[in-house]
């Protein structure tokens, strides 16, 4: 699980908030992107206005969808590396008994992408045939701080609609899942006080709407908030994306609450399940990072 990030102030995340039945909220951030890996991405792959993409890496999708290559710059997929390592975050949660009863990502295709690669495990690997269908939801709610994108990014999202024809099985009209932000409605300009509000919306409107074990995809953003901090500027933003890897994890148990209850005294707690999630290394520089901390105990690392 990453740790919560020096210098952020701290927030009562459930102060005020009416538990009838106990919670499980897990957020994880997405898996490693392109376009961090391989900025010219789609200068090198698309060699001219009517060829199609041909990746030049092992580590590029076999295929992209077909969109503008502005399109795919802005909403770039996961690398195969990174659809890999989402496989092995549903594994160690599999592993740590966590059983989800719904996957809830952002638009954006990195996000999708990793939620897809999720449910794939989780449904490949759940014994009980009642847990062998995860529903993933699309939810826009969960979009990323809108001035870290480019504006008007929203227009270039894959709908659910296009998500489904290339393969993404997306279950929100099956599920009748009525979305907390539609896209329209998502601001292009965003204050940083106005991205919290949004996230904090929609974490009340997922305690309100679901009982059991939630997986929340998204941006470091929210992982920062089940960690019980917040920010306060844009540097903060830019600090908390800064330190957090893809695929970091925060598990937060909701306990049953009532109005009487609920006092400055109720907070949420860690699931007790989340001590058996095991360290996760992605990278060389991740591990050469940890071990200048092992020489120098200052210096320590940002996130499992």
């Amino acid at each position: 699980m990453i740790s919560p990030i020096d210098g952020l102030p701290k927030i009562e995340l459930a102060k005020g908030l009416s538990i009838s039945n106990p919670k499980t909220l897990i957020a994880v951030t997405n898996g490693e992107c392109i376009s961090e890996i391989f900025p010219e991405w789609t200068s090198r792959a698309y060699l001219g206005p009517s060829v199609p993409y041909k990746p030049y890496d092992l580590n590029m999708p076999i295929k992209v969808p077909r969109r503008s290559r502005h399109a795919n710059r802005v909403d770039s997929p996961l690398t195969e590396h990174g659809k890999i390592v989402s496989a092995i975050v549903a594994r160690n949660l599999q592993r740590a008994n966590f059983t989800p009863d719904r996957i809830l990502c952002s638009p954006e295709l990195r996000s999708v992408e990793t939620a897809i690669q999720m449910a794939a495990f989780f449904n490949a690997n759940f014994k009980n045939e009642e847990k062998s269908n995860i529903p993933v939801l699309v939810e826009p709610a969960l979009a990323e701080w809108r001035n870290f994108d480019e504006e008007q990014t929203e227009k270039h999202w894959l709908t659910n609609q296009e998500l489904q024809k290339i393969g993404y099985k997306i279950q929100n009209d099956d599920f009748g899942y009525q979305e907390v932000f539609q896209t329209i409605y998502l601001p292009t300009v965003e204050k940083p006080s106005q991205y919290f509000d949004r996230l904090m919306e929609f974490l009340g409107s997922v305690l309100d709407k679901f009982d059991g074990c939630s997986v929340l995809i998204g941006s470091s953003g929210l992982t920062t908030l089940l960690n019980n901090q917040r920010w306060k500027k844009a540097d903060d933003l830019q600090k908390i994306r800064a330190k957090t890897p893809t695929c970091s994890i925060v598990v937060r148990h909701f306990p049953t609450s009532d109005h009487e209850e609920n006092t400055e005294d109720f907070r949420i707690q860690p699931h007790t399940n989340a001590a058996q999630l095991k360290p996760f290394t992605r990278t060389l520089n991740e591990a050469k990072q940890k071990r200048r901390a092992l020489v120098s105990p200052t210096n320590g690392t940002e996130g499992v």
